[in-house]
Formats: C-alpha cells, sequence, structure tokens
C-alpha cells in the first residue's frame, strides 16, 4: 500500500515563531477586539481630554505672578484656602519630560489643627455641554478616568473628587505620593453616577477637586458618591500644617473609559481659545511704549461713546467687565487731541446668533463735549499697564 503525504504550504517553525512576537497588552486586547468600535475604544482616537488647559500653558491673568485666590492659570482656580493657613498659586516653569509648566501652590502659614469647615483645594469646573455625552445621572452613564502628574514636598495620602456643579454628589479618590520633590504619575478611575442631577447646558456640569486639607464637614467616604461636597477622606494629608510646603500638578487630563491614555497636547493657539471662552484679557503691550489701540467708537453726546469690541470666540454666558483702572485708558480723534476716560467702562453683550462681540460704553471725564456721531479711538495709554477683561467663569 502506498501512502501519500503531502507538504503543508505553511511554515510550522516560522507560524510558532510569530507566538514569542512582542505585541503588548493592548496589542493583545487589539488582536481580540470584537469590531471596530471596541478597537476604537482601546486605542481612543481622536479628541479625549475634557480639561482645558491641563498644561497649564495658559496664564491670562497673571503671566506667571502668584495669587492667594481666584485663577493662577487659566481654568483651575484655588477655590478656597479657607482656614488659619495661607498660601499662594503660581504658574512655574517645572515640570515633567513632555510639559512645560505646571501650577504651584506654596504655604506661607500653617494650619496645624483643621476647624470643621477649613478645605484648602484646587477646582477645575468642566461646562455642562461638554460632557453631556457621559450621561451621568441616567443609567447610560460612563466611566471617565482622571490623570496627572503630581509633585509634593510632602508625601502620604491625598485625594482628588468628582462632582457635579451643584456639589451634591461627589466622590472623592485616595492617592499616594511616594517620593518628596519628584514628579509622579497618578491615575483615578471613577465609576459612572447614575444618579443624581449633572448639568447637561452651559452651567457647571462636573467639578474636579484636588485636596491639599479639608475638615470634617467637607470629607466624604472613599470611592463613594457622596451626598454632600467631598473634597477627601479623613486619610488626607495636611499639606497646610507645614510652612514652605509645596504641592504641583500639571498634564491633568479627564477622559472617558476605565484607562488612562497619554496626554493629549493641543496647540497653544488652539488651547488659548479653549480658554478664552471663559475668560479674554486685552493689555498693553509691554514691548512697546506707544498706545495700543482697542476699539473705535462712535460719540454719543456730551462724555458717552460706544463701541464694539470683535471678542475671539463666543463666550459660555454674558461676561462680565473689568479694568485695571481708568486713568489706564484715552480716546481721541483721529488726528487730535486724546481725552482720558474716567468715571467708568461698561460692557452688554449678546449671545444672538452665535455673535462674539461685546458692545462698550466709555464715559470721559472732565466732559470733552462729543459731537454725537463723531468718530473717536479707544486705546491703552502709553507706559502703563493698563488693562480690561471679560470674564464668563462658572
Amino acid at each position: 500500500m502506498t501512502v501519500n503525504v503531502s507538504k503543508s504550504g505553511s511554515n510550522l517553525r516560522e507560524q510558532l515563531s510569530e507566538l514569542n512576537r512582542p505585541v503588548g497588552s493592548h496589542g493583545s486586547q487589539l488582536m481580540k477586539s470584537a469590531n471596530t468600535a471596541e478597537s476604537f475604544d482601546l486605542v481612543r482616537a481622536g479628541r479625549k481630554n475634557l480639561i482645558i488647559n491641563g498644561s497649564c500653558m495658559i496664564d491670562q491673568r497673571n503671566s506667571g505672578s502668584s495669587v492667594t485666590t481666584g485663577y493662577a492659570v487659566d481654568r483651575t482656580h484655588v477655590e478656597g484656602f479657607y482656614g488659619a493657613g495661607t498660601g499662594t498659586a503660581q504658574q512655574v516653569s517645572d515640570a515633567p519630560a513632555g510639559l512645560f509648566k505646571s501650577l504651584k501652590i506654596t504655604v506661607t502659614g500653617t494650619d496645624t489643627s483643621l476647624g470643621s469647615t477649613d478645605f484648602y483645594t484646587l477646582r477645575h469646573i468642566i461646562e455642562g455641554q461638554n460632557v453631556a455625552h457621559l450621561g451621568f445621572g441616567t443609567n447610560n452613564a460612563k466611566t471617565v478616568t482622571l490623570s496627572f502628574w503630581v509633585k509634593s514636598s510632602i508625601s502620604g495620602i491625598f485625594c482628588c473628587s468628582l462632582g457635579n456643579g451643584t456639589n451634591n454628589k461627589t466622590m472623592p479618590r485616595e492617592y499616594h505620593i511616594d517620593n518628596p520633590n519628584k514628579w509622579e504619575y497618578k491615575t483615578l478611575t471613577f465609576a459612572p453616577a447614575i444618579t443624581g442631577t449633572w448639568g447637561t447646558d452651559n452651567g457647571r456640569g462636573f467639578s474636579v477637586r484636588w485636596c491639599m486639607g479639608v475638615g470634617s464637614q467637607r470629607r466624604g467616604t472613599v470611592d463613594t458618591y457622596n451626598g454632600n461636597e467631598s473634597h477627601g477622606t479623613t486619610k488626607q494629608t495636611n499639606l497646610f500644617a507645614t510652612n514652605g510646603a509645596t504641592f504641583q500638578i500639571t498634564g491633568m487630563q479627564l477622559e472617558e473609559g476605565n484607562a488612562a491614555t497619554p496626554f493629549e497636547h493641543r496647540s497653544y493657539g488652539e488651547e488659548l481659545l479653549l480658554c478664552q471662552r471663559y475668560y479674554i484679557k486685552y493689555i498693553r503691550r509691554p514691548e512697546t511704549d506707544t498706545t495700543n489701540f482697542i476699539t473705535t467708537l462712535i460719540a454719543g453726546s456730551g462724555d458717552d461713546a460706544f463701541g464694539v469690541v470683535n471678542l475671539p470666540v463666543p463666550m459660555r454666558a454674558n461676561p462680565t467687565l473689568d479694568y485695571s483702572h481708568a486713568d489706564h485708558f484715552e480716546t481721541s480723534n483721529i488726528f487730535s487731541t486724546t481725552n482720558t476716560v474716567g468715571g467708568s467702562f461698561t460692557s452688554a453683550y449678546s449671545m444672538a446668533d452665535g455673535d462674539h462681540h461685546a458692545g462698550i460704553r466709555a464715559i470721559m471725564s472732565p466732559n470733552p463735549s462729543f459731537s454725537a456721531g463723531s468718530g473717536r479711538i479707544l486705546r491703552f495709554k502709553a507706559n502703563l499697564d493698563g488693562w480690561i477683561h471679560w470674564s464668563a467663569e462658572m
């Protein structure tokens, strides 16, 4: 009897060698993906970071100067140094590889015994329209993951919390700073909240907090959505017990899914425009001593002139106007003498048709007796640090 054995068209040795080819854990997951949607979820391609200015590159208000309250960088602010302790917040040029700036807190006065209402917290508020797709407050809510770099002179347990805009549904999570004065990368995954009221309009959607010390009134159960404004847990380290202690963060990213992906770098120009939806500041350019043009005005009668400032983006809501000092501005005819701005500016803003224009009214003093309908120029005075801003923060 003759037995015919045919040779396989494939090389068994080559196939076995393929089994040892390194693909990594994510490569293995991708190979097992059942469909395109599952693969996309693993890769997390496209826009993903829900935090604006997570790299701390934009600081329109302060240009790197320290503050004791409010925004030290755009979009992330000192919610409170609320207690006996004091501190400063500042944009600094110290960051881990791949990043350039960070937000630094320095303790300047201690609070060694936290009162029940005391808290020392940074907060980032995310607009509801930007997180509506996550479905929080419904049965379709999705998991989110927070990642960031942190450096502190004090080691120990620290907390971050995720909450709604009305501060009655917040989950604190704990992380550990292991090595003082060294950058460490942290990731925290937050389970979806299927109950509670979570904003989906142009108001507050999410509040993300980084806690540096908290009294009993704002503590909550770890890994649970509490019914109060929880900044941290009972294990939270009190940074403000140590004078001169520091705490820095950068590379902040909140994204859909249960795993952190590499930080999404956006261009400086794009990040600035995202920030300007909430805050816009015009300043006299420091590189020149000449006056800087702001806008044109049309005189009303007497001491009033009205104009429109073309803002770079539609703002979140009708903004409020503030300025350095009336003496930092002047108006003039195109070929005539100047008039100092006295009194005040007022501003009105319309969201109609998506326009991004702010009406501005300048009241002159002494009364220049404008001719109704005459054209004027509004500008910064030379050699003075004038500024004017519009704010639509939440």
